[in-house]
């Protein structure tokens, strides 16, 4: 009767266990799938106000030229830091280099006025980007107005 009892009890200790294991399993699934979707949202996000900072002559009208270029670059850079976190990076991956690229460029003041005259295009290649993270499409034409600014220097 004791050796049916023991065993009794693991059973149960064991079940619990399984079911207490089988619960956070389930919670760290979740907030990994919560923390995805806020991954992809928040890249989007980022590409769509560095998109809108580039959008017209933002960067070159008024006092807050340097402001726009400056929080332009830093959503960019914001973007391309959370892009590897995304579901975008499994069918995009160049993305994640474009964008760094983007922002190397940007931080050198040579290729400053180069940037800015190519605003328009920028902005309608992030504002591409911000809908459709993995449009390849748009990711190479980033790349090209990367080499064309660093040509233009």
């Amino acid at each position: 009767m004791p050796r049916k009892g023991i065993t009794l009890i693991l059973i149960i200790v064991l079940s619990i266990s399984l079911i207490i294991i089988s619960l956070k399993c389930r919670s760290i699934s979740e907030e990994r799938s919560w923390n995805q979707t806020n991954a992809n949202m928040n890249v989007k996000a980022d590409l769509s106000v560095a998109s809108g900072l580039f959008g017209g002559n933002s960067l070159t009208e008024g006092n807050g030229k340097n402001f726009n270029y400056n929080q332009a670059m830093s959503m960019i850079a914001s973007a391309s830091q959370l892009f590897g976190f995304t579901t975008y990076n499994e069918n995009n991956n160049d993305l994640i280099i474009i964008l760094d690229n983007l922002c190397v460029v940007m931080e050198n003041d040579k290729y400053k006025e180069s940037v800015i005259q190519k605003s328009n295009s920028i902005y309608k290649v992030l504002l591409q980007l911000s809908r459709n993270p993995e449009d390849k499409n748009a990711t190479n034409n980033l790349s090209n107005l990367i080499e064309e600014i660093r040509q233009d220097k």
